[in-house]
């Protein structure tokens, strides 16, 4: 509890990051409404992972991500859930995540989708308004896995498969486990062992049970209403192949604890925790067995990447890039000195120097590029960039988003000249090969959906939802857009080639309104900028350019086709404004 606020603080250490939805937020920014599904019954599924830092390599293993991927996915079926967030994806956002933590140590992993909000009168229903969100935390070893844990059998019973599937790893059923553990604390031990409803050994909180007897590693079979565990699995792997024993699936009985050879708990969380008793009566000698001793010594080499024939259990986290700067959004200015840094060559966007040195060249003086006002932007810095590694990449894609988002606030607090001269260009990694002009166009009505899609904010109510009515513009975060498309397969048009890069070149419509709105000085500065572009292009403006004010409509300005012939009918763009984003989210 912080003292001063009277709220609640995350009681660890932990990073500067999170990820949700799609994009890197602030640690404090990570959070829920309490009204979602998630908030209030606990409908969230979850993976718990490992990552393990070797000092002696200078590397950090994620262990079994694409397992914990997987038992995700089959958790999500069972619950009927469909994730705005496919399994690659998040995938990569884990990696990512960790990567740019930079913790040098162990870390633990909570990786969880979730259902927002139902329709209502059904919070009970499954929605596809659903998210996710991936947190990360330097997290040691525990001290018990040495010295051992005392462990008490539990009044209570598990769940079971016909009531509430333990098979699915859903927030709520963790409470089954909460009742029991506290129990178990309350009384004096360091965890609890439950049983089922047949009186069988299940498992314990958070962490699957083995015995030892006569050399045999025998563990409870799934159908005993245990979570299938990864680390179970992976005990049983390492047992067969490294320590040549016996295992055995079968039901345990609770007595047989008792006079097992060796008992012990294993879990992510946990890793291997010897028990060296069960209701005060001690197992073995009272201390950590010599089985368990050499399952730790090989779970701890597994892990770590020591073995070879296990290394498609562990996936590498690369380091962060070099120079990744602190936010998306640069200035002019700022632009200029990260592509010149120092460690340039290193970072993730190597081609970004060579873009806005082409972008510059065709608006630095003597220019004739044909539009005043992006000359003028040029020439008093007043530009704004984002790079842009892929157009596909869900991770890339949401952060040109938090880039849109982060200009669109600089320039909240703009009036006049100021405001019209900050533009925003998205310059993006350009084609290994220069592609047929389409192939860009389609491009950026791809990006532009992927705005519609993830808009945090409604849209306004005073803008039309449907492009095909006049005065409709593209809005984003409830700021309606004027956007300009350049990309480099132009050869004639080319007032709409600025290099090697698609260029997505957007501003406020206020913005741009205040120089060529509907005014009669407006006016003359739009068929200035319609003679300068006619010649400049060699041939007559495109017949699909039109006057937002008159009620022309304004997608058809966004891309143009290379000479006079428009090939597209309708707009591209299908939007629902009914359900944005941060309506979702915070309700």
């Amino acid at each position: 509890m912080d003292s001063n606020s009277g709220r609640s603080v995350f009681p660890a250490p932990h990073p500067s990051i999170a990820w949700m939805d799609g994009e890197f937020v602030n640690w404090e920014q990570c959070t829920l409404h309490v009204r979602t599904q998630a908030g209030f019954f606990g409908a969230n599924i979850f993976e718990g992972l490992r990552a393990y830092w070797d000092e002696s390599t200078q590397k950090s293993h994620i262990f079994r991500l694409d397992d914990h991927l997987k038992r995700l996915e089959q958790s999500m079926k069972i619950m009927r859930m469909k994730s705005r967030f496919d399994t690659p994806t998040l995938r990569q956002a884990t990696i990512e995540l960790l990567s740019r933590c930079e913790f040098q140590a162990h870390a633990q992993i909570n990786l969880s989708t979730y259902f927002r909000y139902s329709g209502p009168g059904e919070p009970l229903v499954a929605t596809e308004d659903t998210g996710a969100h991936i947190t990360a935390i330097p997290l040691p070893r525990s001290p018990k896995i040495e010295k051992g844990v005392a462990a008490a059998i539990s009044t209570w019973r598990r769940i079971s498969d016909d009531c509430i599937p333990p098979r699915a790893k859903v927030a709520a059923n963790y409470q089954n486990s909460r009742l029991a553990q506290n129990e178990a604390r309350d009384n004096g031990f360091d965890i609890a062992i439950i049983l089922n409803n047949r009186g069988k050994v299940s498992e314990g909180p958070a962490a699957c049970l083995f015995v030892i007897r006569d050399g045999v590693l025998i563990t409870p079979p799934t159908f005993a209403d245990i979570l299938e565990s990864l680390t179970r699995d992976t005990l049983i792997v390492l047992a067969r192949e490294k320590l040549g024993l016996q295992v055995v699936e079968r039901e345990i009985d609770r007595t047989e604890l008792l006079i097992s050879d060796e008992v012990l708990m294993c879990g992510t969380l946990f890793e291997i925790l010897p028990v060296t008793s069960v209701d005060r009566l001690p197992i073995g000698d009272g201390e950590a067995g010599p089985i368990t001793r050499q399952l730790q010594a090989h779970y701890l080499k597994t892990v770590t990447g020591g073995y070879p024939e296990y290394s498609s259990w562990c996936t590498e986290v690369a380091a962060p890039p070099a120079a990744l700067p602190p936010k998306v959004t640069l200035t002019h200015q700022e632009a200029i000195e990260w592509v010149d840094s120092a460690d340039n060559a290193y970072h993730a966007y190597p081609w970004a120097k060579a873009s806005l040195e082409d972008f510059s060249g065709y608006l630095r003086e003597p220019s004739k590029f044909p539009c005043n006002f992006a000359r003028a932007a040029f020439r008093t810095n007043t530009l704004h960039f984002v790079f842009a590694g892929s157009d596909t990449d869900p991770l890339e894609l949401a952060r040109v988003r938090q880039g849109l988002r982060e200009y669109l606030k600089t320039v909240s607090v703009m009036t006049g000249i100021e405001e019209s001269m900050n533009v925003l260009v998205i310059l993006f990694k350009p084609e290994a090969q220069e592609q047929a002009l389409d192939h860009y166009h389609q491009t950026a009505w791809h990006v532009m959906q992927d705005w519609v899609d993830n808009d945090p904010e409604p849209w306004p109510p005073e803008i039309p939802t449907d492009p095909e009515q006049p005065f409709w513009s593209l809005c984003f975060a409830g700021v309606p857009l004027f956007i300009n498309v350049s990309a480099p397969a132009h050869r004639h048009r080319k007032s709409r080639n600025l290099g090697r890069s698609l260029a997505m070149v957007t501003q406020p419509r206020a913005g741009f309104d205040l120089l060529a709105g509907p005014t009669p000085e407006g006016d003359k500065v739009r068929q200035r900028i319609r003679r300068q572009v006619e010649l400049y292009d060699g041939q007559p403006a495109p017949d699909v350019v039109g006057t937002y004010h008159r009620g022309d409509l304004e997608w058809k300005q966004y891309v143009f086709t290379d000479t006079n012939d428009e090939k597209l009918t309708r707009c591209p763009l299908h939007i629902d404004a009914a359900a944005p984003t941060q309506q979702r989210r915070t309700g």
